[in-house]
Order: structure tokens, then C-alpha cells, then sequence
């Protein structure tokens, strides 16, 4: 794959999406550079894959809209870029899948928990019990930033431990 493919715009890469007799990793591959989990997720093996693929596709979302939203014909320029406060004022269909929970907008918080779920009810069997790992549960709270949440769970997790062995 020529590494100047990453510059395409992802339109042209959804537009790869869709033919037929694509090989489901360059149909992957092609939807992990324009953003369309759908795409990949059927490729995911791990909690890992699935988790990288909706974070690709988050992440994918807010450059579009970004881009969209761009002032002045420009992408970037000294001093222009802005803090977002709400949906980005360019994004006029909440229903681009481009766009997805940017267009829309969800915080990066509240988009990050909903990933975080859907993964941890994934249709493969060992990716939902990869998600009840416990270093995958740290991970989770931490990148959601509820540390206080995940202190309690341990510590309500430890105490259980302790009542199941005195019963023992």
C-alpha cells in the first residue's frame, strides 16, 4: 500500500468500501483510514482491536468535522484553532457518518464510555470477557478519568474477597 494513501481525502476511501469481492482486510484497511468501524470491527480478534477501531473511528469523526468547520477556506492557521464548547459550527448533518457523535455533540467523555460499553458487549464471546478483565476494567475508568469510581470498585471487590475466604 503506497504510504501517500493516507493523504487521500476518506472520501475516496469510504467510496473503496463498497465494491464487491473486497477482501475484508483491505475493506479494513480502507475503513480504518476513512473512519468506518463497520468496516473493521469484523477483523478485530482482541478487546484491543475493537477498542482501537471505535477510538480510529471517534478520532476520524472530529477531524472531519474540524475540517468541515474550517474558517476561512483553510484547515489550520497561526491562532485559529479554537476550543470546541459545542457541536462544530460547520457540521449541519447529525447524521453524517463522517461526522458521527461530532455533529452531534456528545463530549469525548460520554463518546469514550459508549465505546467502551459497546465493546464490552461485543458479539464475540472472548472480546465482551476480555472487556471484564481487570487490568482492562483499570483501563477503562482511567481513560473515562472516574479513578474515584475505580477505587471504590476495588476496594468493594477486596472486601467481598475477605467475607468469601472468613466463610471458607
Amino acid at each position: 500500500m503506497d504510504p501517500l494513501l493516507a493523504f487521500v481525502p476518506a472520501d475516496i476511501h469510504s467510496s473503496h468500501l463498497h465494491q464487491p469481492g473486497l477482501d475484508a482486510y483491505e475493506r479494513a484497511l480502507y475503513g480504518a483510514i476513512s473512519g468506518d468501524a463497520s468496516s473493521v470491527l469484523p477483523v478485530c480478534n482482541s478487546w484491543e482491536d475493537q477498542l482501537w477501531t471505535h477510538i480510529n473511528a471517534l478520532f476520524e469523526s472530529h477531524v472531519d468535522a474540524s475540517l468541515l468547520s474550517a474558517q476561512e477556506g483553510r484547515y489550520w492557521s497561526r491562532g485559529s484553532a479554537q476550543k470546541s464548547v459545542g457541536p462544530p459550527p460547520g457540521a449541519s448533518d447529525a447524521n453524517d457518518p463522517l461526522l458521527g457523535s461530532a455533529a452531534k455533540g456528545v463530549s469525548v467523555r460520554q463518546e469514550l464510555e459508549s465505546i467502551f460499553d459497546r465493546v464490552a458487549t461485543a458479539d464475540k464471546v472472548e472480546i465482551a470477557a476480555a472487556a471484564r478483565d481487570p487490568f482492562h476494567v483499570s483501563q477503562t475508568y482511567l481513560i473515562v478519568n472516574k479513578v474515584d469510581e475505580l477505587l471504590v470498585t476495588f476496594a468493594d471487590r477486596i472486601e467481598q474477597h475477605a467475607v468469601e475466604m472468613d466463610n471458607e
